[in-house]
């Protein structure tokens, strides 16, 4: 198989922050030939970036609509489950988060969501370290269902008889066994 050419001679290439002055002159030429031929863009605009450093500026950075910014709890909630699923295929979750580069995602992801997960599953480990063994835990639940059963029973009996200090009420009787088949 052949390599692709590189996209620049190494020499004369300007590397680190962009300029606002540069970024002024990527934006109009991308305005005038739109989002296309990166490999022209550093000839046609004078720029010394290689066509890469151009491309990744414009689609990351510069391009309209782009989302920056703090994630919301939704997002966070979606860019957690989409990485549960297709692991760290960034375009493909940023492309269920509209206006949101892959870019931005990852670097999210790296910088907050992965370390606030692991915040919250050292959190879950503790509380569950700190949960009795099973067997005490059955016996405490069986406790509480029994009393929870004893307290319901005693309400019952005082709602029958009434409140405390009241007169008894009259008791209906019961028929004689021989009646009990027919209706009144």
């Amino acid at each position: 198989m052949g390599r692709r050419p590189p996209c620049c001679d190494k020499e004369g290439v300007k590397k680190g922050p962009w300029t606002p002055e540069e970024d002024l002159v990527l934006v109009f030429y991308v305005q005038e030939h739109g989002p296309g031929n990166w490999r022209a863009a550093p000839a046609n605009t004078g720029l010394l970036r290689c066509s890469k450093s151009c491309r990744l500026r414009w689609t990351n950075y510069l391009r309209p609509g782009i989302r920056r910014g703090g994630f919301s709890d939704q997002e966070d909630r979606l860019i957690v489950h989409l990485q549960t699923l297709l692991g760290n295929r960034w375009a493909a979750i940023a492309s269920y988060l509209p206006n949101r580069t892959d870019n931005d995602v990852k670097n999210y992801w790296n910088t907050h969501l992965k370390k606030k997960l692991l915040v919250q599953q050292q959190r879950a480990t503790a509380a569950a370290a700190s949960l009795p063994p099973k067997g005490q835990w059955e016996l405490k639940l069986q406790a509480d269902i029994n009393l929870a059963r004893r307290a319901l029973r005693d309400a019952l009996s005082v709602d029958a008889a009434g409140p405390p200090g009241w007169p008894p009420r009259a008791r209906r009787r019961r028929p004689p066994a021989h009646h009990q088949g027919h209706s009144r």
